[in-house]
């Protein structure tokens, strides 16, 4: 199992960096898909957007070999039902990925994403529905969480590196939870999904070669999102599975309800989230992205736990962990500024 995971990572990140470098980023600068800096920008010059291509197909990659490698080995390729269940958040970062590829290319309305977002989600609401046998009621949810969570995502992904190395822990964590219940092939796709957005990482760091764009961002959401479900259908703790959200999702939602109680224009660009205004305090792209990372490893280091002595372990615990967090983070941008207002000219 060790050897299939070293390769299909190794495959993963290999084809990710090295399709981004030689063959996406060059053809988005030839097209013309770039993002140009403007006043709420947090880059100086025209960067390529799309580089999620080169991640997806990092992905595809990576469980490709996984799917290969059992089929020659001793153990032999899991089931076809299996196979489905394990693939399925595959196929949710394809298709999300295909909506937010069309959007870097012609910018859909609003109105648009959010429509063929909703049918998407139903769509996998159904398809989880029948593949893990979860209740009919919790449909609604699956709808409600796989929109919040690809629009956080694409939301999160303002700052070089963010969200790449946040998808990266994910995905690792969500490996390690996928071997933890035997859902082996899910737990490859996750590590694979790691290893792809490491491949990408150096072109995004400071100065960024490329963005991962709408395409990237939705793919990842759609994957990490229903990936979610299919653990905890096989037995993945709730806990365990919201802990790598918390961060995320609060700095979107915090900031969605400052914009709705201020009567802003919620279709208008912003730097309001608490990321953008970590950055605007004086820290660096890569700076913010190790805050939000770490207060991430936190929220998961609260729900491990979980895993190991749940009888004895009130998820209460965690939450109380996270709640702390929660505030640390929105404290944040407000100790930084003081910190650098400190600072002798």
């Amino acid at each position: 199992m060790m050897l299939i995971i070293a390769l299909a990572c190794a495959l993963a990140a290999a084809v990710s960096y090295l399709s981004a470098r030689f063959a996406v980023i060059p053809i988005l600068q030839r097209r013309g898909v770039l993002d140009h800096p403007t006043a709420r920008s947090s880059h100086d010059e025209p960067v390529a957007r799309g580089g999620g291509i080169a991640v997806f197909a990092g992905l595809v990659a990576g469980c490709a070999t996984a799917l290969v490698a059992q089929a020659v080995s001793a153990q032999g390729v899991e089931p076809g039902s299996e196979v489905i269940r394990s693939l399925l958040p595959l196929a949710a970062a394809a298709l999300f990925g295909l909506v937010g590829l069309i959007d870097d290319l012609n910018s859909l309305s609003a109105v648009s994403r959010l429509v063929t977002q909703v049918v998407l989600a139903g769509a996998f609401a159904v398809a989880v529905l029948m593949v893990t046998g979860v209740g009919v009621f919790a449909t609604v949810a699956v709808v409600l969480s796989i929109i919040v969570v690809v629009n956080g995502t694409n939301f999160m992904d303002g700052l070089n590196t963010l969200v790449p190395a946040w998808g990266a822990g994910t995905g690792l964590w969500f490996g390690v939870l996928g071997l933890g219940v035997g859902s082996e092939l899910l737990a490859i796709a996750t590590i694979a999904l790691t290893a792809a957005l490491a491949g990408f990482l150096p072109l995004n760091a400071t100065p960024a070669r490329s963005f991962l764009g709408d395409v990237g961002s939705y793919a990842i959401g759609g994957f990490l999102s229903v990936g979610a479900w299919v653990l905890w259908s096989d037995g993945a703790p709730v806990t365990a599975l919201l802990a790598p959200f918390v961060i995320p999702m609060f700095d979107v939602l915090y900031t969605l309800g400052r914009r709705i109680y201020r009567g802003e224009n919620l279709f208008t660009a912003h730097r309001s989230h608490i990321y953008q205004k970590l950055q605007t305090a004086g820290l660096s792209h890569e700076q913010v992205s190790a805050v939000h990372l770490l207060a991430t490893g936190v929220c998961v280091a609260a729900a491990l736990p979980v895993l190991f002595a749940a009888p004895v372990y009130d998820p209460l615990i965690a939450v109380a962990v996270w709640s702390g967090v929660i505030i640390g983070y929105a404290a944040m941008p407000t100790i930084v500024s003081r910190r650098q207002s400190r600072k002798p000219a």
